[in-house]
């Protein structure tokens, strides 16, 4: 029985779509691969002695390739942060993400306390020490300089967003919105978690408990 011309068009759109997606799925899982091997080289022997071609051997692709998605190391560096704060590759923003906003949605103050403090420091776990990396290589690389500098931006505008959500209830009295924001964004710097956990030997939990604490002393006083 021969098949009609209406199905062998919609078998062979089919077959399209299918190895589209495939073909984008491909694409995809390289530049994982590009990422999480370009993170490690950086973490392990520094930004500036890792090479292009190094990260494409580590991660099997070519150099090509890795030039063609990232453009420079610069460019790849600028998708491990990316990554590493949000915790995978997936285009949505740290402040659409539901598992953070549950974190920020007590309107209680211990309890919206403990949700920050929890949510910085799994974010922390993940992305302090190539955060801590940007800010000590910038000073020597004006591409990631400007990297850092957008970094700074949207920390900022992430700490205003949480400023927000802050529950009024309870508030230490003098203690401006301002105040608070500048206090917890030194506070809560990647790169003093990075002292810490890696110079002084604190375990992530004990940093949790310690950034409850200060969190809500400054903003509610001690209990």
């Amino acid at each position: 029985m021969e098949s009609s011309p209406a199905r062998s068009r919609k078998t062979s759109s089919g077959k399209r779509h299918y190895d589209a997606s495939r073909r984008q799925d491909d694409a995809r899982a390289r530049r994982r691969r590009v990422v999480e091997a370009a993170h490690d080289l950086f973490l392990d022997r520094g930004y500036g002695s890792v090479t292009i071609q190094e990260i494409a051997q580590r991660a099997g692709v070519s150099a090509q390739m890795v030039y063609a998605a990232f453009g420079s190391k610069a460019g790849i560096l600028s998708e491990a942060v990316d990554q590493a704060i949000v915790g995978d590759d997936e285009d949505v923003p740290l402040f659409e993400r539901p598992d953070h906003l549950a974190a920020l949605a007590p309107t209680q103050p211990r309890e919206f306390v403990a949700g920050v403090a929890g949510s910085v420091t799994a974010m922390h776990e993940r992305s302090a020490r190539i955060l801590h990396l940007v800010e000590t290589v910038a000073g020597s690389d004006p591409a990631v300089e400007e990297l850092r500098q957008k970094l700074h931006r949207l920390r900022a505008i992430d700490g205003r967003r949480t400023m927000e959500l802050v529950p009024d209830e309870g508030r230490r009295p003098g203690v401006t919105d301002d105040e608070l924001r500048e206090l917890l964004d030194h506070v809560l710097s990647p790169g003093g978690y990075v002292h810490l956990i890696d110079d002084f030997g604190w375990t992530p939990d004990r940093y949790r408990w310690w950034i409850e604490r200060i969190i809500h002393d400054v903003a509610y006083g001690s209990d």
